[in-house]
């Protein structure tokens, strides 16, 4: 045991009085507003109460030992001893004693809080407000950097503090902030953190913590606090000498998972600048996540050349190989995507040649994944010399190898390719669901192709069911298929067989991608009775839905739907299956196929088959929540989900005479909970332009953007079709300012009501909504109000584009609305917390 230094008791006061911080507070503001120097005077400290010990703390008794003045410096912990020799090198002779005083006393404030970091929030709300009772002047100021409207302004705030203050206060305020404000982490340390090299031992401790915290968060928070947390380790990396901290490998794990690739990317750079060691596993993490980009694979494989130049990994190997594997993998990118088109083949081939040259022996991993590439960008042609190439150096091909050409086959519609993968396939391929469900989905999608190219517009019923019912009778056992179907499939074969024997042609004889493709349905062979197969879903939902495409009147759409959902009303095993693994997919598929149909009646009928679906949810959940020990009483039926609402939604903006409906289906959709995503936006988008609405193009388009959805190239094409672009692009610039202004005047309104000492409570009430109970009936009483107007026909007439922009920012309004309730809710806790402490 290191012997314990002597001080005297002179010096020993000293400094404890030179450790004690400065009972410092700033004075409360609006949060949007910036503090004068004038504002930042101390205040007298507040009183502490004897009767109530502090949460986080210990007290045993005994006054001395409980005093946080008091530094027991005999027997220094082992784990401290790092720190305490780096401590002893970065700091003068002269100031180690009370540098080592700080560090014992973060030391034990940081080691509470690690006990303690597990607690639920209830907990956490009532331990920090009796804290805040009891007058700690740091977790006042917390709580006035979080009234700043962003980090910039905290920093501001943070800097009118003198600096020999700031330095006595930074570690007190960083680890309440870790314990009583661990969301706003990372954004305190960005606006607080300053260079000091005896703060070293503090900021690894900080992050350690937040990478903890960041482990035990889920869902869109966890991902948007790992970007945050990212973000101020790159803040320290370039604000502080190289190798001022070494973080654990650990803690940059659980970091780099959450960050995006940008932010991966720069901590690479960074810690490389930094010379920070890397273990070899860390570098392994940095290939995988910078692999997810394209621009950033290059790097990754510089990375993954340094690791195998030193002898780290094994360049055959298991690891290297799945990392190899990674940066060959590329997205599929777009037709419209020029740059994309030309760039990713050429970087895909120079990332091929360097890991040749690393002295990688290609394996049947790399070059499916080389083959999933190409299929992907339509480039089947290069796929199957990729396949002569492989064959040549006597790597055999598996079944997912086939899957991926039997794919490419499929996007190219490629039939000859199509019929070389069947001669190739092993008589095991038929067992394997994946390569049946691709010869079935081939022989769907090219018909669905000749309906394009002879630019037939729907509703054209697609006669493909009857030659894969031939294929799938084949191979799979009919009674899954016979459960889901409204017509007696023996029977069906039957006909189909006399047919031939009468020498008639087949539904599909006057399609040419079907003649095409009667050799090809010698080559399955057919297995026996006893060896059929059961389908799975996937391969019952092709089938289902090359079945509904087959209709050729609207009325076999409804005589099905009818006879699917009084099936499901029963609880026949196989639909109950079905409807679990698949959702609201049949649904979908008959919504779509009726609104195909022109004529009122037919958007009736998909707006009853909604309404089913909502009246049959509710009732199927409430005799579950009615007793939920009995199994048979799960619920049956499904809601109607983003997917229904969109078919929907597509079904009515495509009709001329429903274009108001439109959007008060997207409103139902909203109000039932239902999160719209990219292609509902775009769907909604491209309804308004194609009918010239330049205000509600204009809306939805911001609307989009608040939502966080990035305009695709499916947006651009949507915008296109409205004429007047610069029109909606002004009105967009217009509804923005409109939106900023109303912002300012409630900043403004907060900032009048916290002078004036006005209850936050009144400020932050929130208004009553629909009840849960009355939810599906709300539901039902507006498909009925849509139902009964569905029929009439509006026009803008004069003045219509001014009508376009007074409805665009009502719109507008309600979409800030929720923003600025947010606003309210978030300052008026700041405000009550403060003024429970003053």
């Amino acid at each position: 045991m290191q012997p314990a230094p002597f001080i005297c008791r002179s010096c020993l006061s000293n400094l404890r009085q030179q450790g004690d911080p400065l009972q410092l507070r700033l004075s409360l503001r609006p949060r949007p507003l910036v503090r004068p120097v004038s504002s930042l005077a101390s205040s007298p400290p507040a009183p502490q109460s004897s009767s109530q010990p502090r949460p986080g703390t210990e007290s045993d008794g005994n006054e001395r030992t409980s005093s946080k003045d008091y530094m027991p410096l005999k027997g220094w912990p082992d784990p401290w001893k790092e720190d305490r020799r780096v401590l002893r090198k970065n700091v003068r002779k002269n100031a180690y004693f009370s540098s080592l005083i700080d560090l014992y006393r973060w030391k034990r404030r940081f080691t509470q809080i690690w006990a303690q970091r597990a607690l639920d929030k209830e907990r956490r709300d009532k331990y920090r407000d009796m804290a805040l009772q009891s007058g700690r002047p740091e977790l006042h100021i917390i709580q006035d950097l979080l009234c700043q409207r962003d980090v910039d302004h905290m920093r501001q705030a943070w800097q009118l503090i003198p600096k020999e203050t700031r330095a006595k206060l930074w570690r007190p305020v960083m680890v309440d902030t870790l314990h009583w404000f661990p969301d706003q982490a990372p954004d305190i340390f960005r606006a607080i953190f300053e260079r000091d090299k005896s703060n070293f031992y503090a900021v690894v401790d900080s992050f350690l913590y937040m990478a903890d915290y960041l482990k035990r968060l889920e869902g869109p928070l966890q991902s948007e606090y790992g970007r945050a947390v990212a973000g101020a380790l790159l803040h320290c990396y370039h604000n502080t000498p190289k190798r001022y901290i070494c973080l654990r490998q650990n803690t940059i794990y659980h970091i780099l998972r959450h960050a995006t690739a940008e932010q991966v990317y720069e901590l690479l750079m960074a810690i490389k600048e930094y010379r920070q060691p890397l273990h070899v596993n860390t570098k392994q993490h940095f290939v995988w996540y910078l692999a997810k980009e394209p621009k950033f694979k290059p790097a990754a494989a510089d990375l993954l050349r340094e690791i195998i130049q030193d002898g780290q990994l094994d360049v055959n190997g298991l690891h290297c190989a799945a990392l190899a594997t990674a940066i060959l993998s590329f997205p599929r990118f777009s037709a419209g995507g020029k740059e994309d088109g030309e760039s990713l083949p050429t970087l895909r081939s120079q990332l091929n040649q360097e890991l040749l040259e690393f002295g990688l022996q290609p394996n049947i991993i790399h070059y499916t994944t080389i083959v999933r590439n190409l299929c992907d960008n339509n480039e089947l042609g290069t796929a199957w010399q990729v396949y002569d190439l492989m064959t040549s150096q006597g790597v055999q091909p598996d079944l997912r190898f086939y899957s991926q050409l039997l794919h490419g086959a499929t996007l190219a519609n490629e039939h000859r390719s199509f019929r070389r993968i069947l001669e190739l396939l092993p008589g095991e391929a038929l067992q394997d669901p994946v390569i049946i469900n691709g010869v079935l989905t081939f022989m769907h999608t090219t018909t669905v192709w000749e309906l394009r190219k002879r630019k037939m517009k729907p509703p054209v019923p697609v006669p493909s069911f009857e030659y894969m019912f031939r294929t799938y009778s084949k191979l799979f056992d009919l009674g899954p298929l016979q459960a889901l179907l409204n017509i007696d499939l023996q029977s069906y074969t039957a006909e189909i067989h006399q047919r031939e024997l009468d020498g008639m042609a087949p539904s599909w004889s006057g399609w040419q991608s079907m003649r095409s493709l009667k050799n090809a349905l010698a080559l399955i062979p057919k297995l026996k009775a006893e060896d059929r197969i059961q389908p799975g879903n996937d391969t019952l939902n092709i089938m289902v839905t090359s079945f509904i495409r087959n209709f050729s009147q609207p009325s076999s759409l409804i005589e099905f739907y009818s006879n699917f959902r009084n099936r499901l009303k029963q609880g026949d095993p196989i639909i109950l299956a079905f409807v679990a693994s698949k959702g609201t997919i049949i649904h979908d598929t008959i919504i779509k196929a009726i609104l195909e149909w022109q004529g009122t009646n037919m958007a009736l009928a998909a707006l009853d088959i909604v309404s089913d679906m909502l009246k049959d949810a509710a009732a199927s959940r409430a005799l579950f929540d009615a007793d939920p020990q009995k199994p048979d009483l799960e619920p049956r039926h499904p809601a109607p989900s983003v997917y229904t609402w969109s078919v929907l939604l597509h079904g009515f903006m495509h009709r001329r005479e429903h274009r108001e409906q439109g959007d008060r289906i997207f409103k139902m959709m909203r109000d039932h909970g239902v999160q719209a995503n990219r292609v509902t936006w775009n769907t909604l988008i491209a309804g308004h332009a194609r009918l010239q609405a330049v205000g509600k193009t204009a809306s939805a388009l911001q609307r989009m953007e608040a939502a966080e959805y990035k305009p695709d190239r499916f947006t651009l094409r949507a915008f296109s079709y409205l004429l007047n672009r610069e029109g909606a692009l002004q009105m967009m610039q217009r509804l923005e300012d409109k939106k900023q202004k109303r912002k300012a005047a409630f900043v403004a309104k907060l900032a009048e009501a916290a002078a004036q000492n006005k209850k936050s409570e009144d400020m932050s009430k929130m208004p009553d909504w629909i009840a849960a109970q009355d939810e599906y009936r709300m539901m039902e009483e507006q498909l009925r109000d849509i139902s009964e107007s569905v029929v009439v026909e509006e026009s803008l007439g004069d003045g219509g584009e001014e009508r376009e922009m007074a409805k665009a920012a009502e719109e507008e309004w309600e979409e800030t609305a929720g923003e600025i309730e947010g606003l309210k809710a978030y300052r008026a806790r700041n405000v009550a917390s403060a003024s429970s402490s003053l």
